[in-house]
């Protein structure tokens, strides 16, 4: 159930600013809350386009700590489409956009929360920009762990079956995103607490902005066989899925997981093993969208860890 006793983006609007900055030519829509170090929250989800107001629930908790700015990525929410329409949806394209964000806004080192295809860019960003990370926080990233490619083992010349997510997942990117109930039951495949109306009012517009590309690029991926194997190696990080690398990750770094997600928790624990200094956290009760279902205990665990020495 959607947490009207918090304050959230929803109910309380002067708690935040929604800004616009020209990142690379790209208009950037952004919230931004709070003071302090910075904290910059990476959403995932390149093919839904929702953008931010997936961390709708977290903001101003967490702003009440740090300086939070969550931008929408490239062709999410209410930033630019790439001007490459090959590069829509893919990660290193919304990396690169999201380092020159960083660079642009003069954030310096920052801690990263990514959640899904957004921890997968947070572990880039800690591995080959280090100078710009401060702490990594992990959340249920099936991209990061290796459990969205099929195989955390892949390698660039692997010649095997292409891996394919389950029926239900494929079903969802199916969904006609411009119907209601549709979204909500989209929505709901990736969240453990029903699914709330006034959340689902503001995501329609974003949806339905987004719905024929991301439609015709679902359908792209689950009937093209090189369509699958490029979504599978963007994940790659010089021929190696980036699970292989996350062993070289220098900064502290917490995982963070829910027990009912389809991410595989199981590939979230091997990734937790593999990087240094490293902790995890498990939620009961949490879908692939932890900071929704549980999102006191979320914000407050994420705020112990990176203002603890």
């Amino acid at each position: 159930m959607f947490v009207r006793s918090m304050e959230t983006i929803f109910n309380s609007p002067g708690k935040y600013d929604e800004k616009y900055v020209t990142v690379d030519d790209y208009r950037t829509r952004f919230f931004e809350a709070g003071s302090g170090d910075p904290l910059l929250l990476l959403h995932g989800g390149g093919w839904t386009g929702f953008g931010a107001i997936l961390w709708h629930a977290t903001i101003i908790p967490l702003s009440k700590h740090f300086h939070v700015y969550a931008p929408d990525q490239l062709g999410q929410g209410y930033t630019d489409a790439p001007r490459n329409p090959d590069e829509w949806g893919d990660i290193r394209a919304r990396t690169e956009h999201i380092i020159n964000f960083i660079e642009t806004l003069k954030l310096g080192k920052t801690n990263l929360v990514g959640l899904s295809q957004g921890g997968w860019i947070g572990a880039y960003i800690a591995l080959k920009r280090p100078e710009l990370a401060r702490k990594l926080v992990i959340v249920a990233s099936g991209s990061t762990s290796g459990s969205a490619a099929g195989n955390y083992h892949l390698t660039a010349d692997y010649k095997g079956p292409q891996p394919t997510r389950s029926n239900e997942i494929a079903r969802s990117r199916e969904l006609d995103q411009t119907t209601k109930d549709n979204l909500r039951e989209r929505i709901q495949r990736l969240q453990h607490s029903d699914v709330d109306d006034e959340y689902l009012n503001h995501l329609l517009p974003i949806a339905k902005r987004w719905s024929e590309r991301s439609q015709s690029h679902a359908r792209r991926r689950l009937t093209d066989d090189k369509i699958k194997r490029e979504m599978m190696e963007m994940y790659f990080i010089d021929g190696t899925h980036i699970s292989e690398h996350v062993k070289d990750i220098k900064v502290p770094t917490l995982l963070i997981w829910g027990k009912q997600d389809h991410t595989n928790i199981d590939s979230g624990v091997e990734l937790y093993k593999r990087i240094p200094d490293a902790q995890i956290h498990i939620f009961d009760k949490a879908c692939h969208f932890v900071d929704v279902d549980q999102p006191e205990d979320f914000s407050s665990l994420v705020t112990w860890f990176l203002k603890k020495d």
